[in-house]
Order: structure tokens, then C-alpha cells, then sequence
């Protein structure tokens, strides 16, 4: 709407015209004489003639302000933790933008003035509960912008733990193991515990967290994992036992242990064994030495008054040996896939000298090798060798 207001100045240097700005309504536009808004000013100078008259025809235009402000940008959250979300974005470029209608799955929540640009929706359910945050933007003069801007996001997943007893079970054996899943100390109800590995099974469990699955394994490893939405993944591993017999003569023995023993304690390792007092003995750095534990891949002397076979149980090693620069009693981790001299050692220089186990006729040098006995080995260096093989399970 334009308006030309004719202001007629008589035998005046300069007049001014002058208005109350208040009352110009937020809604309104208005310009006068072209380029002065008459919401921000309160007056105007005209020009005039002081021997005669001056006539101006002032226009006044009328705008009526209908145009939402543009959305916000780069609505995303910055932080969240198990009850709180926190969005920030950037707001729109409009000189008459006022605020930010905030919207929470839906619900009203408040509104943001201009210049704070972010939102923190505290109280919220823990442990990866999704929330979307909705949003329009608002003028000085309440013109609305229709357009939703939305984001999603969770709050965050709560850390669980899973344990297991016993931690070890014996293979081929049905052994019921206890799982409990726990998050803060509070027990975890519905949560899903998965067994893989040399056992695959599943269960969830109850009011109180746990749940009891009878595991009957085969040698290896249990990767045991515990899963529920809202909550980081827990994984713990349960061992399966190993039980091997070794045969011993009448005599003094040379054995190594293809397992690493439950308890590796001489008394329990060889408790029904009747040795008449005497030691078992390895051989380290200093020659040979009494021992009162025992660990797998290493050669020891064993006194039995019979011929006897002794029960270990355990759990798997590594296929590797460790060698020491000069002689070594040693024993394998494993059935090796090629049992010759040769193709075992091959990657040990040993100068041409045999490797020797002990029989009824004392010291022999072998050309095949195999687990459960002890050997005397050559290196000319230190050295770690790996032995392709199967487990040993029996």
C-alpha cells in the first residue's frame, strides 16, 4: 500500500516531520520518502525556501511482513550420555528471526531464542532409547516456518559384563556353567548370551541376570558373548579342559606335558605316583634343577616305581616351542602333522648333531618325534619354532 503525502513549506530553511515509531505495528513495513523506516526512525528533514514556498510529495509505503524466517542447519547431537541428548544447529541468516520451536518425539517442549542455538532434552530413558528432536523456526512477528528439520538420536548404551562359573570346564564332559550379566551391579534381564568356538550355544537370561547353560565341549576355546539392545556388547571366554594320559616306566622317565596342567603343581601332577621321595628335575641355565611345578613343552626327569599312566588335565598351548642357544629338554605342544626329525627341526641349525629321547636302553637318537616325551635338542641359537600338528586330546 503507497501512500504520497504533499507537505507544501512556506518561506522555511527546512521542516521535519516527525511520528511516534512505536506505533507503527511489527507486522508493517513502512517506508516514508523512500529509503527511512518509519519502525526504527521517529522523524524526516525536508527541505525548503525561505523567500517563498517549497512543495514535496512525501511517499509512504506499507509492507505487510508474511514471510517466514528460513529453517535451522546442521541439526545434530554433540554429546549424549545414558538420560541426556544434546542438539545444537546453526540458525537461520534472517535479520527477523526470532526462535526456534522445539519438539521432542512429537511433544512441545520450549522455545529457543535466537543466538543460543542448541537444546540439551535431559530425564530421558537410559541405555540407547531413540529420541527425535523436530523443530520450526519463528519471526519477531510470529510468522512460523511449516517446514520440520529433524534428528534422531539415542541415548547412551549402558556397559554390561559377563561372567562365567567355573571358568573352565573339561572337554567331552556336560558341564553346567553359570552366566551372569550385570550393568552398575544391576543385573541384566532378557539379555542374550552366546556361546561359540569349541561350543556353540545360547541362552537369555532371567530376573536376576543369569543363566546356566550345560556346556560339553571339545578342546579349544569358548568366546562367550552377552547382548541386549541399549547395551555395549560383554564378551568373556570359558577354557575347555584338556585330559591326557601319559604313560610312565618303571624307572626314571624322560616326559613333557602337552597341556598346560589345572594346577601345575608336582603333588598334583603326579600325586599317584609312587616315587620313593625322589625329585622331578628339568634342566635350565645352570644344568639340572628340582622343580616343584611343571609347564607344558618342557622336558623333565620323572621317577616311577611302576609302570603307571598318570591323568592330566588342562588346558590348550600354543603350537610353538622356545629354544635356547646350546642343548634343550623339550617336549611338543602337539601331534605333528609330519612327525620326522627333519621337517620339525628344520628350522633349527643344529650342526649335524641327533635329537635324543630316553627308552630302556638310555639315551637313543630318534628320527620321529611326538608329544607326552621329553628330548634332548640342539640350537645354535635362540630361536622359537612353530609345529603344524592336531591337538592333543587324549
Amino acid at each position: 500500500m503507497t501512500w504520497n503525502v504533499k507537505v507544501t513549506i512556506n518561506k522555511m530553511a527546512t521542516t521535519t516531520i516527525s511520528w511516534d515509531s512505536a506505533s507503527i505495528p511489527p507486522f508493517l513495513d513502512i517506508t516514508i520518502n523512500g529509503t527511512t523506516d518509519m519502525g526504527s526512525a521517529n522523524s524526516i528533514t525536508l527541505s525548503g525556501n525561505a523567500s517563498g514556498s517549497a512543495v514535496h510529495y512525501v511517499p509512504i509505503i506499507a509492507t505487510l511482513d508474511i514471510t517466514a524466517p528460513a529453517s535451522i542447519t546442521d541439526l545434530q547431537n554433540t554429546t549424549y550420555q545414558k538420560t541426556y541428548i544434546d542438539w545444537t544447529w546453526t540458525d537461520p541468516a534472517d535479520t527477523d528471526f526470532s526462535k526456534v520451536m522445539v519438539y521432542l518425539n512429537g511433544d512441545f517442549q520450549t522455545n529457543v531464542s535466537a543466538g543460543v542455538e542448541h537444546y540439551n532434552a535431559t530425564g530421558l530413558a537410559p541405555s540407547g532409547t531413540g529420541y527425535t528432536i523436530s523443530t520450526h523456526t519463528v519471526d519477531d512477528v510470529d510468522n512460523i516456518n511449516g517446514t520440520w528439520v529433524n534428528h534422531t538420536a539415542m541415548t547412551k548404551p549402558s556397559n554390561m559384563t559377563v561372567t562365567a562359573t567355573p571358568t573352565s570346564v573339561t572337554v567331552n564332559t556336560s558341564t553346567p556353567v553359570l552366566f551372569n550379566v550385570t550393568s552398575d551391579g544391576m543385573p541384566v534381564v532378557g539379555a542374550t548370551v552366546t556361546l561359540t568356538g569349541a561350543f556353540d550355544d545360547a541362552g537369555t537370561t532371567g530376573v536376576d541376570g543369569t543363566v546356566t547353560i550345560d556346556v560339553n565341549a571339545t578342546r579349544g576355546m569358548i568366546n562367550v558373548t552377552a547382548t541386549k539392545g541399549g547395551y555395549n556388547t560383554a564378551s568373556t571366554v570359558v577354557l575347555s579342559s584338556i585330559i591326557v594320559d601319559i604313560p610312565l616306566s618303571a624307572g626314571w622317565n624322560m616326559v613333557s606335558l602337552p597341556v598346560n596342567p589345572t594346577d601345575p603343581s608336582v603333588d598334583s601332577v603326579l600325586a599317584d605316583v609312587t616315587m620313593y621321595g625322589k625329585s622331578v628335575y628339568g634342566y635350565g641355565v645352570s644344568g639340572y634343577e628340582a622343580v616343584t611345578t611343571v609347564e607344558p613343552k618342557v622336558g623333565y626327569w620323572v621317577y616311577s616305581a611302576s609302570s603307571t599312566t598318570i591323568t592330566v588335565e588342562g588346558s590348550s598351548i600354543a603350537n610353538t616351542v622356545d629354544l635356547q642357544a646350546g642343548w634343550n629338554m623339550i617336549g611338543l605342544p602337539v601331534n605333528p602333522t609330519n612327525p620326522s626329525v627333519d621337517s620339525v627341526f628344520a628350522d633349527v641349525t643344529m650342526y649335524g648333531k641327533s635329537v635324543y629321547g630316553y627308552g630302556a636302553s638310555g639315551y637313543e637318537a630318534v628320527t620321529t618325534v611326538g608329544p607326552k616325551v621329553g628330548y634332548w635338542v640342539y640350537s645354535a641359537s635362540s630361536t622359537t619354532i612353530t609345529i603344524e600338528g592336531t591337538p592333543v586330546t587324549s
